[in-house]
C-alpha cells in the first residue's frame, strides 16, 4: 500500500533521476568534468534501482530473494562508487584551486581511474561474501538492504566507506578557505551553465612563476569564475560534511548492534534528493542559448 510519505519520496526519486540524467548527458556532451558526469550517471542508476521496488508495490517480502539481494548489493555498489567519485573530485578541486595545478597530472588521473573502478568493486565483493554467509540482506519499506547483523554494514556504504569523507572534508574546508580568502582573484562573470563553467581536467591555467602563493596577484591567469569555484567547493564540502555526520551516526548504530530501520529513514530522503542537489549545483543553466548550442552541436 502506497502511503503519502512513500508517494512523496518516489516523486523526489523520479525528479532526482531526471536531474541526474540531464547533468550526466550535458557534461558528456560538453566534454567537461568527467568525475561529476560519472557521479550523476551513478545517481541515475541508483534511482532506477530503487524505483524497481514498485514492481512488487513495495511489498518486498514477496519479492524473490535473487532480486532482493541484487538490489541491495547494487545499491551498495552505487553508493560506494558515488563516494569514490566525490572524494576524487574533492582532491581535484583542492589541487586546482589551492595548489593551482594546470590540470590533474597523468599520475593523478590514473589514480582517479583505478580508484573509482577498483575501490567499489573490492568493497562490494567483500560485502557480498559477508552478506551471503550471514543472511544480512532483508527487505525494507523502500528497498532491500543490508540490515542485520549490524557489523556486516561496516563493509557497506555506511561503514568504512564513509571514512573517506573525513579527508574529503579537510581538503574541501581548506579549499573553501582559500577561495574565500582570494575571492578578488577569480573571474567575475560567466556566460554558460553551471556545469560548463566548472574548471575541468583540460584547463590551461598557468603556475605562478614568482610566488609560492598560488593566488598571488603577480599571476592573474586563474581562469575560473567565482561562481564556478564556489560551486566546486559547495558540492565537495556539503557532500563531505553530510557523510561525516552520517559516519559517526552509522558507526554508533553498528557498535550498538542496532538493525537498520525498515521504515523511511533520513538516509532515504538524502538518497532521494541527491540528483536534484547535483543539478542545482552543476546543471542549472545561466545562458539558455549557450546550453542549446552545446546540446545541438556537442
Amino acid at each position: 500500500m502506497y502511503t503519502t510519505t512513500l508517494i512523496i519520496i518516489y516523486f523526489l526519486i523520479f525528479l532526482s533521476l531526471l536531474c541526474s540524467i540531464y547533468v550526466a548527458l550535458f557534461l558528456y556532451r560538453s566534454k567537461k568534468n568527467y568525475l561529476i558526469a560519472l557521479y550523476s550517471a551513478s545517481v541515475a542508476i541508483f534511482s532506477v534501482n530503487i524505483i524497481l521496488s514498485s514492481i512488487w508495490k513495495n511489498e518486498l517480502n514477496k519479492a524473490p530473494f535473487g532480486f532482493c539481494f541484487f538490489q541491495a548489493m547494487f545499491l551498495q555498489y552505487n553508493a560506494i562508487f558515488q563516494m569514490a567519485c566525490a572524494f576524487c573530485f574533492a582532491v581535484q578541486t583542492y589541487a586546482q584551486l589551492v595548489l593551482f595545478h594546470q590540470s590533474p597530472s597523468n599520475t593523478l588521473r590514473k589514480f582517479f581511474l583505478c580508484f573509482i573502478i577498483l575501490y567499489p568493486m573490492i568493497m562490494t565483493s567483500i560485502l557480498i561474501v559477508f552478506s551471503l554467509r550471514n543472511c544480512a540482506v532483508k527487505p525494507r519499506l523502500l528497498n532491500c538492504d543490508v540490515t542485520d547483523p549490524a557489523w556486516v554494514r561496516l563493509f557497506g556504504w555506511s561503514g568504512i566507506n564513509q571514512l573517506l569523507s573525513i579527508p574529503g572534508t579537510i581538503l574541501s574546508g581548506r579549499t573553501a578557505y582559500e577561495v574565500y580568502k582570494h575571492m578578488d582573484l577569480l573571474l567575475r562573470s560567466s556566460g554558460t551553465s553551471s556545469a560548463e563553467e566548472i574548471i575541468t581536467q583540460d584547463s590551461t591555467n598557468q603556475r605562478p612563476k614568482f610566488s609560492r602563493d598560488p593566488f598571488s596577484k603577480k599571476s592573474r591567469s586563474y581562469n575560473i569564475t567565482r561562481a564556478a569555484a564556489i560551486r566546486m567547493v559547495t558540492f565537495s564540502l556539503l557532500f563531505a560534511l553530510i557523510n561525516v555526520f552520517g559516519c559517526f551516526a552509522s558507526f554508533a548504530a553498528i557498535m550498538k548492534g542496532a538493525s537498520l530501520d525498515k521504515g523511511i529513514s533520513s538516509n532515504d530522503w538524502v538518497g532521494a534528493t541527491i540528483g536534484i542537489f547535483v543539478f542545482l549545483v552543476f546543471g542549472w543553466p545561466h545562458n539558455f542559448k549557450k546550453v542549446k548550442q552545446i546540446w545541438l552541436n556537442g
